[in-house]
């Protein structure tokens, strides 16, 4: 698959790194299209605070039909019951603002990097400990 050879070439050098970098992730989020694998994101958490994004990948020819958005909002609309209370999302990005500022995303002056703060599991944090 070609989006595999894109994902091993920017996350690492080998497949067996490859391998070890999913196998220590939080949550993964994959896309399929006809059996293919178009769109692939990761998460690394906590479970109640922080949790950053990596590796929105979206095969080149998939790009522009949704399929990055849906993979963020996986995350970030709690679709997975352990990352409900997260509070602060952020990613890092060199040029995708606009795409994750029309997801919620702010940037943080003067360099890469976007958050996502969710104050409303505030409440939530309070009395959950």
């Amino acid at each position: 698959n070609n989006l595999i050879k894109i994902l091993i070439k920017i996350t690492t050098t080998s497949i067996r790194k490859f391998n070890c970098l999913i196998e220590n992730t939080s949550l993964i989020v994959i896309a399929y299209s006809e059996g293919r694998v178009v769109g692939f994101a990761r998460l690394f958490t906590d479970f109640v605070r922080w949790a950053d994004i990596y590796d929105v990948v979206v095969d080149p020819e998939y790009q522009g039909k949704g399929i990055g958005k849906k993979l963020i909002l996986k995350f970030i609309n709690h679709q997975y019951p352990k990352v409900s209370r997260v509070r602060t999302f952020i990613l890092g990005t060199e040029d995708k603002f606009e795409f994750y500022q029309s997801l919620g995303f702010k940037r943080d002056t003067g360099n890469h990097f976007m958050t996502l703060t969710r104050t409303h599991r505030d409440d939530q944090l309070i009395n959950h400990h």
